[in-house]
């Protein structure tokens, strides 16, 4: 209890009897029981952690990583030539994923300080500059590997984007954030990627041959890759420069998704040693998600070249 609230209490003193300091005493007492249960049973998850590494030094896997896929699908995968239909599209949407991720790291970083800045590791905005080199370079593999990595993160964006108007709550977690009114102008913008980005895709694979199945594989590696060491680099729960604490599990690190947490085989991963997590991530959601994620994605491709 802090001092104003003992004060009133104190003041009473003087013209209360010894029962009804038993009683007040009583009270106070009580009310420090609850609130220790209560400390008991908050989920450790909600505990800010300490930082494992400086939130710089991501970058180091997370950039390597971006060359070495760059550099190998360029050379070993996408050794044919090709043109795009739409050259001019294709570079204005490169360029635009560029300026978005310039933006999304600028406005973390200012807003939120080191635990904003944390949130570019996300597959979400490392495809951003995947997708930019992969269309300059033409590299479809390349954008393959993107789309299989995020297109059902979007399409839970996209689903919670439109029910939780709808239903008056969110759905399943991603973007219901979007209708809090608490939610700044300049985070809202940030998000407006997961709107844009799969149907520019599709225009700039328009007239290609379907996407690569290399891109599939490459993409099971690079979530094994970042989500490795998401978990030993990042904190799953930290505190921001303004004091709010901010929820981060980079690349799903640290524990499944809220809606998945309780369901098999995804709970069995849950509270188990790093390595069993990740195996199960990467069994049970990873390469059967991501296989179905190329299957839609290549079909979808095919149905807009048809136009």
């Amino acid at each position: 209890m802090g001092d104003d609230a003992v004060l009133p209490y104190a003041q009473m003193e003087g013209n209360c009897g010894v029962k009804d300091r038993v009683r007040v005493t009583s009270k106070i007492a009580m009310s420090e029981v609850q609130t220790q249960d209560i400390e008991k049973n908050v989920s450790k998850e909600s505990v800010p952690d300490e930082a494992p590494c400086p939130y710089w030094l991501m970058m180091i896997p997370y950039v390597l990583t971006f060359v070495f896929f760059t550099f190998f699908s360029w050379k070993f995968i996408d050794t044919k030539p090709i043109q795009w239909h739409f050259p001019v599209v294709a570079y204005v949407f490169a360029g635009f994923c560029v300026l978005h991720w310039c933006y999304l790291l600028g406005e973390r970083w200012y807003f939120y300080g080191p635990a904003g800045f944390y949130e570019i590791y996300w597959y979400c905005s490392l495809a951003l500059l995947f997708t930019a080199a992969a269309v300059v370079l033409k590299l479809p593999s390349l954008i393959a590997e993107c789309m299989c990595l995020t297109l059902f993160p979007h399409i839970s964006f996209w689903i919670d984007a439109i029910l939780t108007p709808i239903c008056g709550h969110e759905v399943i977690g991603s973007a219901g954030w979007l209708y809090d009114k608490e939610t700044p102008w300049h985070e809202r913008i940030s998000t407006f990627h997961h709107f844009w980005f799969f149907p520019c895709i599709f225009i700039v694979l328009y007239g290609q041959p379907p996407i690569p199945i290399q891109g599939y594989i490459l993409s099971i590696v690079q979530f094994v890759v970042l989500n490795f060491f998401a978990h030993f680099m990042t904190p799953n729960v930290t505190v921001d420069k303004n004091g709010e604490i901010r929820k981060l599990n980079i690349c799903v690190s640290h524990v499944a998704p809220d809606f998945l947490l309780n369901i098999p085989p995804f709970s069995w991963g849950t509270r188990q040693p790093y390595l069993v997590f990740l195996l199960v991530a990467t069994l049970c959601y990873n390469v059967p998600f991501n296989y179905v994620a190329f299957f839609i994605c290549e079909k979808v491709q095919q149905l807009v070249n048809m136009i």
